[in-house]
């Protein structure tokens, strides 16, 4: 019998923080907080619940990015928590268009609810535990054009996991084995006249974060464990402050 289950985390709303797939947007926006709280298959015991908050942000409008990201995912037994630092920079290919690349780093510390296990006294969880203090990092590349047209690609697991007893685990997890590729479209309106409220009174201005009505992203989920799986979102943007989303 052969039996698979999810292992790595899903965030919901990519169109709105693609810095938790993608560590090379960090470049791309100024300061960004997020946080994230997904819980899947209510009403399923031992279904995935994932939190996490992320910060990332471009450096005085250089194409220097930096950001951190912090997380915790329980699912059935199994509960993991990590916390990694993301550096990213982008260089110019056209006068139109910018590739960057993005590189994470930091831990990983897994933990097992023996209080429900069958077996509690099974040695398996004290091996696991032993060595739960693990790397973790990611890579990501991402190319972005003033026409709106971006395209990515992420190597979210660069480390694979590793124990003291190689019993435990009998398939050895490679950069490789998952991988996400994505392409959207988010065009910003650069210069795109605006009414602000300055010092209290109406005003004209010139906008620098106002975005087409539509944004559109296609993502796809690889990994040489389980079938592929493709995500389609799009949000529409109703005014600088109003938007709906769907996947």
């Amino acid at each position: 019998m052969q039996a698979r289950a999810q292992n790595q985390s899903l965030f919901n709303a990519y169109y709105l923080n693609r810095f938790v797939y993608n560590p090379a947007t960090a470049a791309t926006e100024y300061a960004q907080i997020f946080v994230h709280h997904r819980q899947q298959w209510l009403g399923i015991e031992g279904a995935p619940v994932i939190s996490a908050v992320s910060i990332n942000s471009m450096i005085d409008n250089t194409r220097i990015g930096l950001g951190m990201k912090a997380s915790t995912y329980k699912r059935g037994l199994l509960n993991s928590s990590d916390i990694s630092f993301a550096y990213a920079y982008g260089i110019p290919v056209t006068k139109k268009s910018h590739l960057y690349f993005g590189l994470s780093g930091g831990a990983i510390t897994h933990t097992v609810d023996v209080t429900n296990a069958t077996d509690p006294d099974d040695p398996v969880f004290a091996r696991y535990q032993a060595n739960n203090l693990q790397p973790t990092g990611s890579f990501g590349l991402l190319y972005q054009t003033q026409a709106g047209l971006n395209f990515g690609f992420i190597l979210p697991q660069l480390f694979g996991p590793s124990f003291l007893d190689k019993s435990f685990s009998e398939i050895a997890v490679t950069p490789v084995d998952n991988m996400v590729a994505s392409i959207g479209y988010r065009k910003k309106l650069d210069g795109k006249m605006v009414t602000r409220r300055v010092k209290g009174m109406k005003t004209r201005v010139k906008a620098t974060d106002v975005y087409a009505p539509l944004e559109m992203y296609v993502l796809y989920r690889y990994s040489s464990f389980t079938p592929g799986q493709f995500e389609a979102m799009g949000k529409l943007n109703l005014n600088s402050n109003v938007w709906v989303g769907a996947s």
